[in-house]
């Protein structure tokens, strides 16, 4: 932590760079929030450049199976695509326009289709959350946050968040774990 106390502009200027790939794409690292030593990211950046990174990303951004422990494609970025997020848009609200929309057989178009439903679904799902609706389209007032296994922070910080939610308001909210 004594790291983020030096955290200033300059350091992360100093400590970061955007390397220019093919296809207009970009890698941006930052080291600013590291102990790493000069001489490290200098043969971390020299690695990126040499070993045929840019045809890795590029094989992701094609779909093909990059992830050779499970051989199948990498697509997580994918949440974070612009014109994914767009058409999630567009189609809240519009179940007709969900349900037209059509797969090509491409990875990425496929993917890209599932993403966006399943967006759409969390989307509406949050929505009805906030309005204290359940599945059934029943009105809730209890919470029960159940952590199974491993660290429960997270489970407490939900909790936490939920109860700061209805304050005042009528609702029950149990922590077990």
């Amino acid at each position: 932590m004594r790291i983020l106390e030096k955290l200033t502009k300059e350091r992360v200027e100093e400590n970061s760079e955007t390397l220019e790939l093919t296809g207009g794409e970009f890698l941006y690292y930052d080291f600013s929030k590291s102990h790493i030593a000069e001489n490290d990211k200098e043969e971390i950046r020299s690695k990126i450049l040499s070993n045929g990174f840019e045809s890795k990303i590029e094989g992701m951004l094609q779909g093909r199976n990059i992830n050779t422990t499970e051989s199948r494609p990498v697509l997580h970025y994918l949440l974070r695509d612009e014109r994914v997020l767009l058409q999630v848009e567009q189609i809240l609200g519009n179940e007709e326009s969900a349900k037209k929309a059509k797969t090509s057989g491409d990875v990425i178009s496929n993917a890209k289709e599932e993403i966006i439903e399943e967006l759409a679904r969390i989307a509406r799902f949050s929505e009805a959350f906030d309005g204290m609706e359940g599945v059934t389209s029943k009105t809730f007032d209890t919470i029960v946050n159940i952590g199974i296994g491993g660290s429960d922070l997270g489970t407490q910080d939900g909790n936490r968040c939920f109860a700061g939610l209805f304050q005042g308001q009528k609702g029950v909210f149990h922590f077990k774990h």
